[in-house]
């Protein structure tokens, strides 16, 4: 894997940037992503009929698909639309669970229907008060921060949450549009009555990005642009680095390039969860056993991850192990085989990359990466060569 690649907008930034754009039309967004999730949050919003500030006086259906933003964030904008709107998706979406977030949303006023997961729905208003909220999905809590400031009066939020990262991300961008929200501890101490205002400036998407930079590290050396802001995935150079492949950092992203790659020995993904599929390949092409922590909630993401990835790597020859809260792997030869994606974009652009080392290896669901990197397969034949 050769060459150099701008890497996509982010997803995550998109999604709360659709968000802030349907709440006024003094915010502008610049270079979102479209995708199949992307495009699933911004039809909902025009279908509440948020996109050009009119409400709908009926209720609104909302077809999250596969993305399980789109269904934690639009939850709680439910709250801020006239009349009771109904949540549905995809089979892996009705087994995510939303209780902690549902329960919250119960104390800020909100009606709940049909239980804690898919389908149910939402009836406002949503009303300022102090929340408590339980559950350890970022998600959660940057929903309620995406709708808190533009109810009548102040709100607090205290949260104790995985990969806070996201989170941050959420203010970050709600900072971009002038929106005010303080952070002390774990409590957020949100002003009312706020009118966003401004640009969102979509960055480069470090979670895709971190796709090529471990098909470097394993077979080659890539450059990719356009990463000119912080996300929790990131840490993606800091992980790369600790394996032993060599790193450079340029003004809009970085290069990675192959290097004699061993074990750091144990790896905790709490604050970048989504790295854990092309890192379990990253381990397999690795000398000694790598074990990765804290991520016991990849286990309800668009597959069980974990098991998932464990699975396409048996079926390769590698000595892989699942661990509550990750998995064990113990780097190898690779052999061909047929693996099963489950139809999970990150776990089938991972698994893609273990045919650089035996190019028979073969993924089903190509067409899953529509859900988060449409241009994927474009950026495979420009960096892999014959």
């Amino acid at each position: 894997m050769y060459g150099v690649i701008d890497a996509p907008s982010s997803k995550s930034f998109t999604h709360r940037a659709w968000i802030l754009k349907s709440r006024s039309t003094k915010v502008r967004v610049e270079n979102p992503l479209r995708c199949a999730d992307t495009d699933a949050t911004w039809r909902a919003l025009q279908a509440a009929g948020a996109s050009d500030e009119t409400t709908a006086d009926t209720g609104t259906h909302v077809d999250c698909g596969n993305s399980g933003t789109t269904l934690r964030f639009l939850s709680a904008q439910a709250g801020l639309w006239r009349g009771k709107s109904t949540f549905d998706g995809d089979a892996s979406l009705h087994r995510r669970p939303c209780e902690p977030l549902l329960e919250a949303l119960c104390q800020l006023g909100c009606t709940i229907s049909g239980g804690s997961k898919l389908p149910y729905a939402v009836a406002g208003p949503l009303r300022a008060s102090d929340v408590t909220l339980r559950g350890p999905s970022s998600q959660f809590a940057s929903s309620l921060l995406l709708a808190l400031p533009f109810v009548q009066g102040d709100s607090t939020l205290d949260a104790d949450v995985a990969s806070s990262g996201y989170v941050q991300v959420t203010r970050d961008v709600l900072q971009q549009v002038g929106v005010d929200v303080e952070l002390e501890g774990q409590t957020h101490f949100i002003a009312g009555d706020q009118e966003p205002s401004g640009t969102v400036r979509v960055p480069g998407d470090w979670s895709a990005a971190a796709t090529w930079f471990v098909g470097a590290a394993i077979s080659g050396e890539v450059r990719v642009r356009n990463l000119t802001a912080w996300q929790p995935d990131a840490a993606i150079l800091e992980i790369l680095s600790s394996f032993g492949a060599s790193i450079s950092t340029h003004g809009d992203g970085a290069t990675v390039a192959a290097g004699g790659l061993q074990s750091p020995g144990q790896v905790d993904l709490a604050d970048c969860p989504d790295l854990f599929p092309a890192l379990m390949v990253l381990a397999a092409n690795s000398s000694g056993t790598t074990t990765f922590v804290g991520a016991p909630h990849l286990r309800i993401k668009e597959s069980d991850r974990i098991a998932t990835m464990v699975e396409g790597l048996q079926k390769c020859g590698v000595a892989a192990a699942e661990t509550p809260d990750g998995a064990r792997v113990t780097g190898g030869m690779i052999r061909s085989a047929r693996l099963d994606s489950r139809g999970d974009h990150r776990v089938h652009m991972a698994l893609r990359l273990l045919s650089l080392q035996e190019p028979t290896v073969t993924v089903s669901a190509p067409e899953s990466v529509a859900v988060s990197y449409p241009d994927f397969h474009d950026g495979w034949q420009h960096l892999v060569r014959p």
